[in-house]
């Protein structure tokens, strides 16, 4: 379980090894020496960057692209047909848990991506608990029973997805030990839990997972990461009224704004509203409040 700076650095470094070893040993020195990093960020044909406290850091190696053809084989396990479904929307689980996300040149069919090809960037980001970091939403939902569905919402990269695994561990481990279910759908939010009793449905389409969670898990809260479509909110109130408390994220600016959130707000569909925003060096603020 990434509990800790140095098993969020060990997971950074384990990542950095999927890169050819020219670049792994550079990037293993910056990273055992900025002691957190949140990403790595490469671009075929230029520097390899690492993310910290939000500030983008270049560490002066340069990916070729046919090192970033390598890089993307060494995540791939060398076969990047078997990878291909997720490649497609963007992203590649490795066999040990790390995910990085991908992009490149989409080849399309009446409107519909096909596949991927000449991926010329990866961008690994370092799952990490920050304990703390969800106690005031674990404090409001407490004040609910634990009843209310919860939205939460950010710009990208705004702490969402750190904060949900933060907040499984809460309800899962707290006193109260609720059965928690974890909808992950694109494999973002389990990484870091391994040991708690949590339920986990990796790769699920959100929708489905909901359901599914609901009709054999028998869960008292159901997280879920980044809703965006009628179907998620659908199935929400569905979950809703089957007794399950749904905490979901979804994007927004930094007002709040979102079509997503206009239209939840419209159904009725969550009873707390908890809004993220980072100010300065990496600090996070935090508005909570119930509709």
């Amino acid at each position: 379980m990434i509990t800790t700076q140095s098993g969020a650095q060990s997971y950074a470094v384990r990542a950095a090894c999927y890169f050819p070893s020219r670049i792994a040993s550079a990037l293993t020195s910056f990273i055992r020496r900025c002691g957190e990093c949140d990403e790595i960020r490469a671009v075929a044909g230029s520097d390899v960057c690492l993310t910290v406290s939000g500030k983008t850091v270049p560490t002066g190696v340069v990916c070729t692209r046919d090192e970033m053809r390598l890089t993307v084989m060494s995540l791939c396990g060398n076969s990047v047909y078997s990878h291909s479904e997720t490649i497609k929307e963007g992203y590649v689980v490795t066999s040990d848990g790390v995910r990085a996300g991908v992009a490149g040149r989409a080849v399309t069919e009446g409107g519909r991506i096909v596949s991927v090809a000449d991926i010329s960037s990866v961008v690994i980001r370092i799952p990490s608990r920050r304990e703390g970091f969800a106690d005031e939403l674990y404090g409001i939902m407490e004040k609910a029973s634990f009843k209310k569905n919860v939205l939460v919402y950010a710009p990208p990269a705004g702490g969402k997805t750190t904060l949900l695994r933060e907040l499984a561990y809460l309800l899962a481990g707290g006193e109260g030990r609720l059965r928690v279910a974890v909808v992950d759908t694109r494999y973002e939010i389990a990484e870091g839990l391994a040991g708690s009793h949590i339920y986990t449905l990796s790769g699920y389409p959100r929708a489905k997972g909901i359901e599914i969670a609901v009709r054999t898990l028998s869960p008292e809260v159901i997280i879920c990461d980044e809703i965006a479509r009628e179907d998620d909110l659908e199935a929400v109130d569905s979950a809703t009224g089957c007794g399950a408390a749904v905490v979901a994220s979804c994007h927004s600016d930094a007002r709040g704004d979102s079509r997503v959130i206009a239209e939840a707000k419209r159904r009725g569909s969550f009873g707390i509203y908890y809004g993220i925003s980072k100010s300065g060096e990496g600090a996070v603020s935090f508005e909570g409040y119930e509709k």
